[in-house]
């Protein structure tokens, strides 16, 4: 657990009675990605990309908890009180990566269909409820004729908060089944895919009836925590543009998002209770890596995050670009996602008015702060530590370390290693400093 960086803006703007908001984010975590803020706005959850840890960060105080309770941790949503975190991890009982919850500091594998054990998809949790009692995802389809486990057809289904399933939603004729990608709290209303999580087609239930969308390809993304709204991407296949972000009511049906008109693909990836606001992003080309851009719809209208907090709140991101938003609280106080820049991915989380975060106990102390000066020389080809300190480590831009100091021993030889940016973290103790350092050999 370490402190992370905390970087507060004032605002240039006359705002009136506008909060000053808060950006979280930590470079030690780049290639990162924040996936999900729960329903209440306290905690997000996001992983890494090799899967080897997770994380829980508290959005009020900045801290965060690092999960590597098992070689695999992908997590998907926290609770509101942030001590249930759902997804899958490795399971060594059956030594393959199953749907689990982790609370309590350590993993707990769902009921599923056992008869794959690891020769198939085994599925995944996607959501939890705020009170943690629910939680959807997919599993393989079970076909109880022939006690049989399909390695190609799914089946979205809904467990209680004891791990046991308590609802599968039909699936029709879909011949590939169909997955459950996110519910509202009551578990009444869920949304996703049937025949093909990429080019099959959207699904929508409510009180396990499906909803008619009447079009091609694509997933629903998210349900509002009351049910009443969904967002998610859909489109017509291979046809250009291969999917538009939409949203959808019991009022308004479906109805395309109006974004910028060179959208090859977008997606809502969250809504607020009230509908006012959602949150996703667009691919303005096949350079996704460039031409990916965050948005939010407020009150109707589409923006451009970038310039929409720029213009709001006088407030741009860390590294150039925000990028990518994954989701939103249920009153649109937090949001997260995540940054591309130097060639890495850095997460991020926005919490706009920090007075309105629900009162719950922390889930980490604050550390002090490490006396600490790295110092690169490109003539040596050596990283200098300045300081007392226990071990360090040298990470690449995916996250992956490359180099370590276990022996204190003040530098590091860096003549091996290619040109550019890199993240070096001191520890002494507990207590954790991070530097990013450019290499230029």
């Amino acid at each position: 657990m370490k402190k992370q960086l905390l970087l507060l803006f004032s605002l240039a703007l006359p705002l009136g009675l506008l909060a000053q908001p808060k950006v979280i984010y930590d470079e030690i975590y780049a290639g990162s990605w924040y996936k999900t803020v729960s329903n209440n706005g306290r905690f997000v959850v996001g992983t890494n990309p090799a899967y080897t840890k997770a994380y829980l960060v508290d959005t009020k105080t900045g801290e965060t908890k690092v999960i590597s309770d098992s070689p695999y941790n992908d997590v998907k949503d926290v609770s509101d009180n942030g001590k249930i975190i759902v997804g899958k991890f490795y399971d060594p009982d059956v030594e393959c990566i199953v749907p689990g919850v982790y609370k309590e500091g350590k993993w707990m594998a769902v009921e599923r269909p056992l008869a794959l054990n690891g020769d198939g998809w085994d599925g995944g949790i996607n959501v939890i409820s705020g009170d943690g009692k629910l939680m959807g995802g997919t599993i393989p389809f079970y076909d109880a004729q022939t006690g049989t486990v399909s390695m190609t057809k799914y089946e979205p289904v809904i467990w209680g908060e004891d791990g046991k399933i308590i609802k599968k939603l039909p699936i029709y004729d879909a011949k590939q089944g169909a997955g459950l990608t996110y519910m509202s709290d009551d578990g009444n209303v869920a949304c996703g895919w049937y025949d093909g999580s990429m080019y099959g087609k959207n699904i929508i239930w409510m009180n396990e009836e499906k909803i008619d969308t009447l079009n091609f390809n694509g997933s629903g993304m998210v349900v509002s925590a009351n049910g009443k709204f969904i967002g998610g991407s859909c489109g017509k296949g291979m046809v250009s543009p291969a999917s538009k972000p939409y949203l959808w009511s019991e009022e308004d049906g479906l109805i395309m998002v109006d974004c910028p008109k060179e959208t090859k693909m977008g997606y809502v990836t969250g809504i607020t209770n009230d509908g006012k606001i959602a949150v996703g992003f667009v691919e303005l080309s096949d350079q996704m890596t460039i031409d990916r851009h965050p948005f939010i719809i407020f009150d109707g209208v589409y923006h451009d995050f970038d310039t929409w907090m720029k213009e709001t709140y006088n407030i741009e991101a860390p590294n150039d670009s925000f990028w990518s938003i994954s989701s939103i609280s249920a009153d649109g106080n937090v949001i997260c996602g995540i940054g591309y820049y130097d060639e890495a991915r850095e997460p991020w989380i926005i919490v706009l008015d920090e007075s309105k975060l629900p009162e719950i106990t922390s889930i980490a102390t604050a550390k002090a702060d490490l006396d600490i000066n790295v110092t690169y020389d490109a003539t040596s080809h050596l990283l200098h530590i300045q300081g007392e300190y226990t071990s360090a480590s040298l990470y690449n831009n995916t996250g992956s370390c490359i180099l370590t100091d276990k022996h204190a021993k003040d530098y590091m030889d860096t003549s091996n290693l290619s040109n550019g940016i890199y993240f070096i973290k001191i520890m002494k103790g507990k207590n954790v400093r991070t530097f990013k350092i450019a290499i230029t050999n």
